[in-house]
């Protein structure tokens, strides 16, 4: 995962993280961060190549990375899916 902070236009920073084949998810979010990314690496080469590329974007101020070790939860559905 990829918590990263703007300084730049951020639709010139999702449009370039969203174009790159590793990142499986970004969403806007309030708080610490900006945007928040979840890409896939299948090597650590992979994961330093992508967090190189991700920092090299102009209009990132910062960015914070860690590694998810287990999925535990992952839902998206909602209670308004059932009403509508």
């Amino acid at each position: 995962g990829l918590g990263i902070r703007l300084a730049g236009d951020r639709h010139d920073v999702v449009a370039a993280l969203t174009a790159m084949p590793s990142v499986i998810f970004v969403a806007r979010t309030l708080g610490r961060f900006d945007v928040l990314v979840t890409l896939r690496a299948f090597s650590a080469a992979q994961l330093v190549e992508q967090l190189d590329t991700a920092r090299a974007i102009p209009g990132i101020s910062g960015l914070e990375s860690w590694t998810h070790l287990e999925v535990v939860k992952e839902s998206y559905a909602s209670v308004l899916d059932s009403v509508g």
